[in-house]
């Protein structure tokens, strides 16, 4: 009873009560919630090779499955003939996970294969430390024309210094 902050409310109780509380909630609130909860139906699963990772190539690659099945169709078709003339367009890509936008080419690299390319190494390999066996998910936002990309596992392989 002593302390100026234990004013009593009648039924609401007292002030430090009502401040702890409103702590509480606060606390609850600054909690993130995982992302893995309320994640994209990944429509592309990827385990990442060390092709997927070499600088020297600078290139996810992407089978012509999974181009033609999930990003083909939300494209027009005069974008479609300039990828497979390996001309290529700029594609946005979400961070689903850290929620950043990015830019990167998308076109025919060799043989019946895609690539995002110009920026994947820096943009995603390197900014969120991705190692070979790390499985990554891709989907087409066909309200925003935009891929979104996201981590799904990380691979169990001890990590490598980044220095």
């Amino acid at each position: 009873e002593g302390s100026d902050t234990n004013i009593a409310f009648g039924s609401f109780g007292s002030i430090e009560s009502m401040m702890n509380a409103k702590r509480e909630r606060e606390k609850i609130v600054m909690i993130p919630t995982p992302k893995a909860l309320s994640a994209p139906q990944w429509t592309i699963k990827k385990t990442l090779t060390d092709y997927d990772l070499y600088s020297g190539y600078d290139k996810l690659v992407l089978k012509e499955s999974s181009f033609d099945e999930h990003i083909r169709r939300h494209i027009p078709e005069a974008d479609v003939q300039k990828i497979r003339a390996k001309i290529g367009i700029i594609v946005n890509i979400y961070d689903y996970d850290l929620g950043t936008m990015h830019k990167l080419l998308l076109r025919r690299v060799w043989g019946i294969n895609y690539g995002l390319m110009n920026g994947w190494v820096n943009d995603f390999v390197e900014r969120r430390s991705l190692r070979e066996k790390d499985e990554i998910g891709l989907s087409w936002d066909p309200s925003t024309s935009k891929l979104i990309f996201g981590v799904i596992s990380r691979s169990k392989a001890k990590r490598r210094n980044s220095a």
